[in-house]
């Protein structure tokens, strides 16, 4: 590639080009978004997760309880066989694994629900912070 070629594509892509950088503005992203200068921050997704979090603890709850209804009706009587040992056997591994799991998703709800709360006070002592620092008006203009 010649030399005067190379110094015409970098002129045309210079007059392409229409971004220019600024310190204090982000390209909104396509599709919404707050623009320039703005802090976002919604707790929506950390909220949905510490209902799920509830919602699989109840759902746990429930089948716990099935499991231990269904055990408490196999048949008296039998319990010599194998298959009521290996039934025991199998229901004491699930019912610790359930108890577990539901102790896990009950601690894990309020942990959730705090982390929204905290990134909300976050964003708005850094939208604060970032508010009281002093910017000339030439470089919010992009001058």
């Amino acid at each position: 590639m010649a030399w005067e070629e190379w110094e015409q594509l970098k002129s045309e892509a210079a007059r392409r080009s229409s971004a220019k950088m600024g310190l204090d503005h982000v390209a909104p992203e396509p599709g919404g978004g707050g623009g320039p200068g703005t802090l976002n921050h919604t707790d929506g997704p950390w909220t949905h997760a510490a209902a799920v979090a509830g919602t699989l603890r109840t759902g746990l709850n429930t089948a716990k309880r099935d499991l231990d209804i269904a055990v408490g009706k196999a048949p008296t009587g039998v319990e010599g066989l194998t298959s009521l040992s290996a039934l025991t056997e199998v229901h004491t591994s699930w019912d610790e694994r359930l108890t577990a799991v539901g102790r896990e998703c009950g601690s894990l709800g309020p942990k959730l629900t705090d982390v929204a709360a905290i990134m909300g006070e976050v964003d708005t002592d850094t939208g604060a912070q970032s508010d009281a620092v002093h910017v000339p008006s030439a470089w919010k203009e992009g001058q």
